[in-house]
């Protein structure tokens, strides 16, 4: 049976990949990947909008949203010159609440 963590995480990323889809995006899951990143969305509508990386995290606690955005943003390299063609998102899901959101660029 599959980590209940891992499970919840997993349903989050789905979740968000589905209201992503529902907008207009082509959404790519990097599971078992490591990567910084969960989902790549790819505006297809528009496709001078930049490519979306994003990482989908899930909590209970509805006060850690505040320190899983800021770890993850603490951890991300500095931005490159070509970061005009992308964006570094973290999502949050909280459970019984919704998601969070931040955009790094």
């Amino acid at each position: 049976m599959a980590n209940s963590r891992y499970v919840s995480g997993r349903r989050a990323e789905w979740k968000l990949r589905s209201q992503l889809e529902a907008e207009g995006f082509v959404c790519f899951r990097t599971a078992g990947s490591r990567s910084a990143f969960d989902l790549i969305a790819i505006d297809v509508k528009d496709s001078w909008n930049p490519v979306r990386l994003i990482q989908v995290k899930s909590t209970r606690d509805k006060g850690a949203a505040p320190r899983i955005i800021r770890k993850f943003f603490s951890n991300l390299p500095l931005p490159n010159p070509m970061s005009e063609n992308y964006t570094q998102e973290i999502w949050v899901w909280i459970h019984g609440k919704g998601w969070v959101c931040e955009c790094a660029n």
